[in-house]
């Protein structure tokens, strides 16, 4: 009795036989006593009222269900601020580029990562893994591609052959390469296996992203001048394409080795043959595509933020809470650092596109505060969508329902990898973490719904669950703002 508020707290378990636990909605009957109020409802079965709870290992689906989400756990904590790219190989490595100290990491399944590349750049801005386990790593500002091979491999003694250049410090001299003259943080040890080589110089300003064909052949994407290269295995390259866009974002490779490249500017989407020859397959209501992702069936996904000149926000039908912090205007960015994603500075939240083969485009999800920083699958094939600045990850259909998976404790979700386990590896900025999606679900999960005041002397009724497999409901009450130990147990 009293002027009650009231907060449900919901533990879902999975037994060995479940694939997943769905609940459907939840009903709380509500009966107020005074001013001849009558019975009144309270329900709760809309994302948009979902999501102002608190999830632990469930997911929130946009159908307004709830789910245990994948298992999620930390594997790699980086002495870098920004982790903008990773890659892994068959043998469970990791390999991460970073910025602020620019290094590159190494990180085995055992966790004890080492660097392997240290250059004098302040940003390692992506990587690229070829077959023979040769590293392509790309620096901005003044952007160069480093080759980074490890001793007695057959793609070092390729390296040798290849190039007289002189080695760079892979990390010998790490510390000196720190900005400001500090020291590198923790205690991470150099990897003297791993040499590095300068593989080309574009003479360009930024160097955005990288990606291989299937003959081994590296694409750079670089800005001021909105240029592509192309270069052959052995160093040799010049501009592939040359678009009327200030920068080329993002590249993926499709099922029929065309490039697939994303602007900044006009939010152009490219599909380019390998002869060179580009067409424009969508111009996007965005200004900046920051991620592409081709599936198996040749969709293309791609994800469009920041709004163009003169024109008005696009309304959305999938809202999320929270307010996008530019980076810049974070506290303890290092004096001097360029930061390298434009999008972190955007307004206006971000879109997803499909792409289908006939060329035909579709919006399948928007939000008005996230911004999607990367696009991927995970072992079922389900994209995978890492955004800022919540630092969440969602799942999205190509019919455009879509679940909010998991919250890593970092402001944005940058990079992701194919995990040799199914899963996916994910790299976080502000701070720069790894961790490791599981391909299946976590065995248990809870999720604590928003406070509900009642406003009026009342007594509550009857509380129900709707839904299928192991679920435990617990409210507690009381007569003040903020759960704590004077409300009920």
């Amino acid at each position: 009795m009293g002027n009650l508020l009231l907060l449900w707290h919901l533990r879902v378990t999975l037994e060995p036989t479940m694939k997943a636990i769905r609940t459907a909605f939840f009903l709380f009957l509500l009966t107020s006593v005074a001013f001849a109020e009558g019975t009144r409802t309270w329900e709760q079965t809309k994302y948009d009222e979902f999501e102002k709870g608190t999830a632990k290992g469930v997911a929130l689906r946009s159908d307004g269900s709830l789910e245990l989400a994948p298992t999620f756990k930390s594997v790699f904590t980086s002495p870098s601020t920004y982790i903008w790219s990773i890659v892994s190989d068959n043998q469970g490595n990791i390999f991460a580029a970073a910025g602020s100290p620019a290094r590159v990491y190494r990180i085995p399944p055992s966790g004890a990562a080492t660097i392997v590349f240290a250059p004098e750049e302040l940003q390692v801005q992506a990587l690229a893994l070829a077959d023979d386990g040769t590293l392509f790593a790309a620096t901005s500002p003044d952007g160069r591609v480093y080759k980074i091979v490890r001793k007695g491999t057959p793609a070092e003694k390729t390296a040798v052959k290849q190039t007289a250049e002189t080695p760079v410090n892979t990390a010998q001299n790490a510390a000196a390469n720190e900005p400001g003259g500090n020291r590198v943080q923790a205690s991470l040890p150099v990897d003297s296996d791993y040499t590095a080589t300068v593989f080309f110089e574009p003479k360009t300003k930024y160097i955005w992203d990288l990606a291989l064909d299937a003959q081994g052949r590296l694409y750079i994407a670089t800005g001021d001048n909105g240029e592509i290269f192309r270069v052959d295995r052995t160093g040799q390259g010049g501009v592939f394409f040359k678009s009327d866009e200030a920068h080329i974002r993002t590249l993926a490779i499709d099922n029929k080795q065309n490039l697939i490249a994303g602007s900044d500017g006009s939010g152009l989407i490219y599909r380019i043959s390998p002869q060179g020859e580009g067409f424009v397959l969508y111009s996007a209501p965005k200004k900046e595509i920051t991620a592409l992702a081709v599936d198996q069936q040749g969709n293309i996904y791609a994800a469009g933020v920041g709004e163009k000149r003169g024109s008005t926000p696009n309304p959305t039908s999938q809202p999320s809470p929270g307010t996008v912090v530019p980076l810049q205007a974070q506290p303890g960015l290092p004096a001097g650092i360029v930061v390298p994603l434009q999008s972190l500075a955007a307004t206006g939240g971000s879109e997803v596109y499909r792409i289908a083969p006939d060329g035909s485009p579709r919006r399948i999800w928007s939000s008005p505060t996230d911004i999607v920083y990367v696009l991927g699958f995970d072992a079922s094939g389900r994209l995978v969508a890492g955004s800022g600045n919540r630092g969440r990850l969602y799942s999205i259909a190509p019919d455009g329902n879509f679940a909010d998976l998991l919250a890593a404790s970092a402001n944005q979700v940058t990079a992701l990898a194919r995990a040799a386990d199914g899963g996916l590896h994910v790299a976080t900025s502000n701070l720069g973490k790894i961790f490791d999606m599981g391909s299946t679900a976590g065995s248990e999960g809870t999720f604590e719904s928003d406070v509900f005041d009642a406003h009026i002397f009342s007594k509550w009724g009857r509380a129900q669950v709707r839904g299928t497999g192991n679920i435990e409901l617990f409210a507690r009450s009381a007569n003040v703002d903020n759960p704590d130990p004077n409300w009920s147990a």
